[in-house]
């Protein structure tokens, strides 16, 4: 058996849902797992290799001649050179030269376009939106989402033959490693065959949707998160100021999303996004299922809740029982005096 990651870039080197997925899975003992690698495809990564130190074992950058670079298609909002016909047919090919093995892919518009096209051409399993996933043997136990993200189910997947997974952003941790503390990760190349050619296709125009002023709240190391206990989107100025103040980012759950109060962008959830911050305050947010999926990867939950029995009391680090709208008002002033004196 060997692993394999996507390695998908971003404008800034490597996708932040590399690093994730490199760091869970690098915990799964070797002989189950087999060698991790990376596989890079164009020239995105070149001279950012050491990014990936410690992440993986060995990185296999594939070179794409100028030639074969057919389409240049939006993914993940930047341009690629390559595009996904390319991709998909080189990774058959190298993570199917030694028998079984186990792909993995960010839950990103690239990875979500990638995966069952590679799946379907080997033959083996795909799951994707992946929360959480654990590996005994020949099967695997994984967690997803379905009904819109109103529940989590359960699977066992057998994995003998390998499989596909897509891991949701932020569902698992980044782990923080030291380019002295780690030997540098093995660089293979491979060179261009012909047969990974596309038919080439003209492109006509590219349109890009976006939310105006959205910010990415999944990297936010602090998010001051706002439930229906708002009450009335006027009050949205004292959570923006609260989130100002504590240098971290506004976001919220579904219903806010749903009455119009914020941009879609903003929520939080499995049917939102998943985010991983140092802290998340949870401001009048009951905390169903699909929230809390959510917030999981959290390193620490503080939760204000008028209701006592409210389910975010029960993964929250620190409860406060208390109306919001009296809460928020008093804990701005404390900051304002811890500022002054």
């Amino acid at each position: 058996m060997e692993s394999f990651i996507y390695v998908e870039p971003s404008e800034e080197g490597v996708e932040p849902i590399t690093k994730q997925i490199g760091s869970k899975i690098r915990r799964i003992a070797a002989e189950l797992r087999g060698p991790l690698k990376g596989i890079c495809i164009g020239t995105q990564l070149e001279g950012k290799e050491t990014e990936l130190n410690g992440f993986m074992d060995e990185l296999i950058m594939v070179e794409v001649p100028s030639g074969a670079e057919t389409n240049t298609e939006i993914i993940s909002k930047i341009l690629v050179d390559v595009d996904t016909e390319i991709i998909s047919k080189i990774l058959v090919d190298v993570a199917g030269q030694n028998g079984a093995s186990m792909l993995f892919f960010g839950a990103t518009y690239q990875g979500m376009e990638l995966a069952p096209a590679v799946g379907w051409r080997l033959g083996i399993p795909v799951i994707t939106n992946c929360a959480a996933f654990e590996w005994d043997g020949s099967q695997a136990n994984v967690q997803r989402p379905i009904q819109g993200g109103q529940l989590l189910v359960s699977l066992g997947v057998s994995v003998e033959r390998g499989a596909v997974i897509t891991v949701m952003k932020g569902a698992w941790q980044e782990d923080e490693i030291s380019p002295d503390e780690v030997n540098p990760v093995s660089i293979t190349r491979l060179p261009w065959k012909d047969s990974w050619a596309a038919e080439k296709t003209e492109v006509i125009g590219i349109s890009e949707a976006g939310l105006e002023g959205e910010e990415d709240i999944t990297k936010a190391e602090i998010l001051v998160s706002v439930g229906r206990g708002l009450g009335d989107p006027e009050n949205l100025p004292i959570m923006k100021e609260l989130a100002e103040k504590l240098g971290g980012m506004l976001s919220c759950s579904r219903p806010v999303v749903d009455l119009g109060w914020l941009p879609a962008g903003r929520q939080v959830g499995i049917s939102g996004r998943t985010v991983a911050p140092v802290i998340y305050l949870a401001m009048g947010i009951s905390g169903q299922s699909n929230h809390l999926a959510g917030i999981n990867p959290s390193g620490m939950i503080i939760a204000v809740n008028i209701d006592p029995r409210a389910p975010i009391f029960n993964v929250a680090d620190y409860g406060i029982e208390e109306n919001i709208l009296e809460f928020i008002p008093e804990l701005l002033e404390v900051i304002k005096q811890k500022r002054t004196s």
